[in-house]
């Protein structure tokens, strides 16, 4: 017996994807989406979004930040450890930036140069702070917490 995965079409992805970033500027704080992947149940988390976003081919956690022209919003995450894919959408007006996510111990966890206004990478994060920031912009920072549990 064979099953059938469903997937969700691309206009419906991105449809979504730019209803999360509204809901990011509404409320000010990042929106967690729960990948149909996980066996996270909806409405475990406080933030959890109000509707589930399959991210084709990964599973995690979606963690969706802005980029304005005063820095990322939010400015400050707390998470728990585990498997996260950054969603960090430019609505800065530069469309040349180059991204870095390092640990508080200096450590370079990711670089990339990107003129897209959005781009996504997965991190497996393990308890401990990073900072995610822009390297011609270094007041431009975001610091992301993460606990053991």
């Amino acid at each position: 017996m064979s099953r059938k995965q469903k997937r969700i079409p691309w206009p419906m992805l991105v449809t979504g994807l730019v209803l999360l970033s509204a809901l990011d500027f509404v409320s000010g704080r990042p929106q967690r989406v729960i990948s149909s992947n996980t066996n996270t149940p909806l409405g475990t988390s406080p933030r959890v979004g109000t509707a589930p976003v399959l991210l084709p081919e990964q599973s995690g956690e979606g963690l969706v930040i802005a980029i304005r022209p005063d820095g990322f919003v939010p400015s400050n995450i707390e998470l728990t450890k585990g498997r996260y894919i950054f969603i960090v959408q430019n609505h800065s007006g530069i469309r040349d930036l180059t991204f870095r996510l390092d640990r508080d111990t200096g450590e370079r966890i990711y670089e990339v140069r990107s003129q897209k206004p959005r781009w996504k990478n997965a991190f497996d994060l393990k308890p401990g702070s990073y900072v995610l920031s822009i390297v011609d912009h270094p007041k431009w920072l975001c610091t992301i917490r993460v606990k053991p549990h």
